[in-house]
């Protein structure tokens, strides 16, 4: 495998059809994932039971503390490799997949070894209801095991997005989330372990989709010699952790924003709970399509990044938001008119439908809304801009808190919606400010560059 080469100048703009091409796959990969969580509560959300549907979806929220707050494995990863790429220097694409994958393997021990006080925290923190705790318990137990599997395909996933293999992502997901889904209806419907059968499915499902990542890596790694120094460069190791610690923070404001929001749904009471998880399966999956965008952003601008090139930098980015911008509106007239549908397919509880039907609205605006938060992460992902995505995301989290505080006071649930909407917002604002940081590192480099040769 060699490096996509950028240098001509007929290169220098990126067509929309390289776009495309490099979204579609993301964003078909990312509904599949989407469509998981669907899965997932409506094949709970059949069983009838109130709930039920609170208690997964609490679940799944504990697991993106656990998890996605390593997501700094597939957006470092992504980042560096997508300079490497551009930059087409093969050693450093393979020295970054195999630095990035002996750090996933240790922090997915790690995970397991420390299961016991993570759980605790964590029920701690949302005080669950007793029927809630028992089953979200069950759940945690089973579901914990996926964790080395979980680390490193994250790994391989950002690698291949630096890459701008993204039909290799799409491939990946699919296996995941279709072998999900399956196992959920078998186990299920079929076994009735209930909320046993939704963990086992994922666990099973993660390990699989391990197994297929690792033959594509290795079709794809290529074929040079490190050395041992190459490797292990001290230096190198050290931007990586440093980036990987500053994502890692910048996550974690990301996920406590919607463990936020899901506890102060449970203050609510478990019909506005229920309700609310269901309403953000649609707030998912316009996250999910979206951020195909934000995820070609990052290949392409990353690659500009490599090459130096303003020009390229501009161009990637502006042609990727201009489709995301416009793909959002596309989804929000979708939810606007099939939003009752789905809601009905996804509970029989009544209750839980009227209620969800009450706020459908914050759905439908959601992605017109949030499209530009995705687009700007991509882009200070490429840029591997670590401490301006932590910087952003903490004064971002810190206005959302507060508005919740202000708003539910007198707007009840409606207010904790708004707060949501201004969180998305503001994560875009904010990292306006910064942009004009990554041109000056570029122009700076150019400059050393233009010295070096003379």
């Amino acid at each position: 495998m060699k490096p996509l080469k950028h240098s001509s100048a007929s290169e220098q703009r990126v067509s929309h059809t390289r776009v495309w091409a490099l979204a579609l796959p993301i964003m078909l990969s990312n509904v599949s994932e989407s469509l998981l969580g669907i899965a997932d509560t409506m094949v709970i959300g059949r069983l009838g039971e109130e709930g039920l549907i609170g208690a997964i979806a609490i679940g799944a929220i504990i697991f993106s503390f656990l998890f996605w707050a390593f997501g700094f494995l597939r957006l470092s990863t992504g980042g560096f490799t997508a300079q490497a790429n551009g930059a087409n220097d093969e050693k450093e694409i393979a020295a970054v997949l195999l630095r990035a994958t002996s750090i996933g393997l240790i922090i997915g021990l790690l995970i397991l070894f420390t299961q016991t006080w993570s759980r605790t925290l964590a029920f701690w923190w949302f005080a669950l209801q007793p029927a809630l705790e028992g089953h979200a318990t069950t759940y945690f137990d089973i579901r914990i095991w996926s964790a080395p599997a979980a680390m490193v395909t994250y790994v391989v996933l950002g690698w291949l997005v630096g890459l701008q293999r993204t039909g290799y992502v799409l491939v990946l997901q699919l296996v995941l989330n279709g072998t999900n889904i399956v196992l959920d209806v078998i186990f299920v419907y079929w076994l009735g372990w209930a909320v046993e059968g939704i963990a086992y499915a994922t666990v099973i499902a993660q390990w699989v989709t391990l197994i297929l990542s690792f033959f594509m890596a290795y079709r794809l790694m290529p074929k040079v010699r490190l050395t041992k120094r190459e490797l292990l460069d001290r230096d190198k190791f050290l931007v990586l952790l440093k980036a990987n610690i500053n994502i890692m923070l910048r996550t974690l404001c990301l996920i406590f924003a919607f463990a936020e929001f899901s506890r102060q749904s449970e203050k609510m009471g478990t019909l506005t709970l229920d309700a609310n998880s269901v309403l953000l399966q649609f707030s998912s999956l316009a996250a999910h399509a979206l951020d195909g965008f934000a995820h070609a952003a990052e290949g392409l601008c990353g690659a500009a990044i490599g090459a130096k090139s303003k020009t390229r930098l501009r161009d990637a980015f502006f042609k990727t938001s201009l489709w995301s911008g416009v793909f959002s509106v596309l989804i929000a007239v979708v939810f606007w008119f099939s939003g009752p549908l789905i809601i009905d397919s996804l509970t029989t509880n009544l209750s839980v439908r009227e209620t969800a039907k009450e706020f459908l609205l914050w759905a439908v605006i959601f992605p017109p809304l949030a499209f530009a938060s995705f687009q700007f992460d991509g882009l200070f992902f490429a840029a591997t801009r670590a401490a301006e995505i932590r910087n952003a995301m903490f004064v971002s989290l810190m206005l959302y808190l507060a508005a919740i505080w202000a708003f539910t006071q007198f707007f009840g649930n409606h207010g904790l919606w708004l707060a949501l909407a201004l969180f998305m917002v503001l994560r875009a604002v904010t990292l306006v400010f910064y942009y004009p940081r990554i041109e000056a590192g570029l122009s700076s480099a150019n400059s050393a560059g233009a010295k070096a040769r003379a």
